[in-house]
């Protein structure tokens, strides 16, 4: 009887230790890990080619495609990432033309451009 109840005490005491040990380190990070939150970021990211307006899911295919509306020519250089914030319309830095899409701006010539391209979103 009394060996049963020692087994029962020291099982009480390795498995509440255990708790404490997780609980603890639990506690001791309010906050979700940094590792989760990022790979959460980096998978709802979208980016956007500053002369094109093209969405991408990663800067590696930006990097690496062509662009149909680059200032030196249709296909004559990369993408160019649109380092400005997600707005709810975008402004021509030349003319001040906006519309709803950075596609929708970039569309056109814009008639104040100094190399006579399309236009220019503002950052």
């Amino acid at each position: 009887m009394m060996t049963k109840l020692v087994f029962v005490i020291f099982i009480f005491l390795l498995t509440s230790c255990w708790g404490e040990t997780s609980t603890v380190v639990t506690a001791s990070n309010d906050s979700y890990p940094s590792h989760e939150i990022k790979e959460s970021n980096v998978e709802n990211r979208i980016y956007f080619c500053e002369y094109c307006g093209k969405k991408f899911h990663s800067i590696k295919d930006l990097a690496t495609n062509l662009c149909k509306r680059h200032p030196d020519g249709a296909y004559n250089g990369r993408h160019k990432l649109y380092e400005g914030r997600t707005k709810k319309f975008y402004e021509c830095v030349y003319c001040g033309k906006d519309a709803k899409s950075i596609a929708d701006l970039t569309a056109n010539k814009c008639k104040y451009s100094p190399i006579g391209g399309s236009h220019r979103p503002r950052l």
